[in-house]
């Protein structure tokens, strides 16, 4: 079934929570006979498939987007900042998508891709936006999580998280961004994938009036053949547990890189039957991610904060269970029949290795495919969902 109109993905990056999530919706849409076009930067890694668009840059934006991600994971241990952003594309390249009346743009994450005065012009000149909130970044003065920090409520004046005088710039960026939602606001949608971020973002002074849905993440696998793992039930038989942390960036203050090293330090201390591994460490032509997702155990997730974590709807797809803090959206993920919700902080390493051991005293069959097919069901209610969302847009 076709459509009149065309969804146009924008992704900083085709990798990555934001980047995955919108390619498969992208996927997912081509597939329903929907038009869709995914369009990121070029980068490493990236090979374009049908109605995917790869973004050049020149020598010198390529060098200014890099110098401004310096600078974005540089100026807070705490969270993640983007203040500013360097557009690799031009206005009038996504006009040449097509007409207002018939194109939507779905932005998914637009740091160094787009900036606010393009967004401006699109919405100027009639066309309509949806935007995924894949974080917190789109109704902040910055930061992608805020924390215990609710500043973004009134104005984010003078960010507690950010030294003096770049602090101030996050209640400029608050201020431009709320004028122009505001101005725009019956043509902006915003799609919620967890009820922790819609709470947040109909908090924010950004979002308050916008029109929301909350909506999870698509994520509907093409290839079956990446589910045919070891049966869990022969894997009991092992003689360690193996905690699979996909996070790519292993330190992460975020991603709770503190715990996973004392974890680690814990496991070899106490004798624990157990093992971590990184999907960090299987990004190569030896050790590619199918052979990381083929070895764990459970998705072990220790973040401090987080939304709608990809990489659990990876596990879900593939039919493994998930260990995982009890922060933001996670827990509107879990399945308490076979995963396990923990505690954030201190008590992390008690709870896990609690897990670990009374897995080998009372071991619990879990049946993968009862997994996967619980989550084909939710993915695919969450793709009729949008296709709806997607049609009220467009008749607006």
């Amino acid at each position: 079934m076709t459509r009149d109109f065309q969804i146009i993905h924008l992704s900083t990056s085709h990798h990555g929570g934001a980047g995955i999530a919108a390619r498969r919706l992208h996927q997912a849409l081509l597939s329903s006979g929907v038009k869709s076009v995914f369009v990121a930067i070029d980068r490493k890694g990236f090979l374009p498939q049908n109605g995917e668009v790869k973004i050049y840059r020149s020598i010198i934006i390529r060098l200014l987007g890099s110098l401004n991600s310096f600078f974005s994971q540089a100026i807070s241990s705490e969270t993640y900042f983007t203040l500013f952003s360097i557009p690799a594309m031009r206005y009038k390249s996504l006009q040449k998508f097509g007409d207002p009346e018939a194109t939507i743009f779905h932005v998914h994450n637009w740091f160094n891709l787009i900036n606010l005065r393009i967004i401006r012009k699109l919405l100027k000149d009639g066309y309509k936006l949806v935007f995924t909130l894949h974080d917190q970044r789109l109704f902040t003065g910055g930061c992608h999580y805020s924390l215990s920090c609710n500043e973004f409520k009134t104005n984010c004046n003078k960010c507690p998280m950010l030294p003096t005088p770049i602090n101030r710039i996050t209640k400029w960026n608050i201020t431009r961004t709320e004028k122009l939602f505001h101005k725009f606001s019956n043509r902006i949608t915003i799609i919620a994938p967890s009820n922790w971020i819609a709470h947040t973002g109909l908090d924010s002074s950004i979002l308050k009036d916008a029109n929301f849905a909350t909506i999870s993440n698509v994520h509907i696998k093409q290839n079956d053949s990446r589910l045919m793992f070891l049966n869990r039930k022969e894997r009991k038989s092992r003689e360690k547990i193996t905690l699979g942390v996909a996070s790519m960036q292993k330190k992460s203050h975020i991603k709770g890189g503190q715990v996973l090293e004392k974890l680690e330090q814990e496991i070899l201390s106490a004798n624990i039957p157990a093992e971590i591994l990184y999907l960090a460490d299987f990004q190569t032509e030896i050790h590619n991610p199918q052979l990381f997702w083929s070895l764990i155990d459970y998705l072990l997730v220790t973040s401090r904060v987080d939304n709608s974590p990809n990489v659990i709807h990876e596990a879900k797809m593939l039919g493994i269970p998930v260990i995982a803090t009890n922060v933001g959206g996670i827990p509107e993920l879990l399945n308490y029949e076979y995963d396990h919700l923990i505690e954030a902080g201190n008590q992390v390493l008690e709870q896990v290795t609690k897990i670990i051991r009374s897995s080998f005293i009372e071991p619990q069959y879990v049946d993968s495919n009862a997994i996967i097919e619980s989550y084909r069901i939710r993915s695919e209610k969450s793709f009729t969902s949008l296709l709806e969302l997607y049609n009220l847009v467009y008749e607006k």
